[in-house]
């Protein structure tokens, strides 16, 4: 399993915080200062990271509202029709991405950790309960699944520099972007 960026970030909070900012000599003023916005900024992040989407979403409807808004008022004017066609084009293509509703994070990550515990109390009844058959086949499912989970995870860490070969993984955006049901 995968570290969350939560769990990541509070454990590079944790090591700079009672390891590295402890070990900085006291007389070196400006290295304790930059630790400090270090981890100012580690703190922001903890917070905010997971609401990032949200943000961009609620950016986007903003300037949506707020352009619709200025072609209306400035239809009619003398100004290039060519800047308020572009603007309507634009806001014709952001329509689909201004009625996202995501659910929060946090959210989410219940919902997945709801799969995964349903999914292990399936797997578990299986091979208590199942036919040589029926582990067989969910054998293969699970298989199939793991491939895809594990090329998933290898992608999530390539920056950690543990792969030997990284020409054979595919970006992560691409096995984000790219999902099959």
């Amino acid at each position: 399993m995968v570290p969350d960026i939560e769990t990541r970030l509070k454990a590079i909070l944790r090591s700079l915080q009672e390891v590295i900012i402890p070990a900085i000599d006291p007389g070196k003023q400006l290295a304790n200062d930059q630790a400090n916005i270090v981890v100012g900024n580690l703190l922001m992040l903890l917070d905010q990271h997971d609401k990032q989407v949200h943000y961009e979403l609620a950016e986007i409807r903003d300037y949506s509202a707020l352009l619709k808004e200025l072609i209306k008022e400035l239809q009619g004017q003398l100004l290039d029709k060519e800047v308020l066609d572009a603007g309507k084009a634009l806001l014709e293509a952001t329509a689909p991405v201004v009625k996202i509703n995501l659910p929060t994070y946090e959210k989410l990550s219940l919902q997945n950790r709801t799969l995964k515990e349903c999914v292990d109390t399936l797997l578990r009844t299986v091979l208590t309960d199942g036919q040589q058959d029926e582990i067989a086949a969910t054998r293969k499912v699970v298989m199939q699944y793991a491939e895809r989970q594990l090329l998933r995870e290898r992608a999530w860490l390539m920056k950690a520099g543990f792969e030997l070969d990284t020409n054979q993984i595919p970006t992560l955006d691409a096995l984000l972007t790219n999902v099959e049901i």
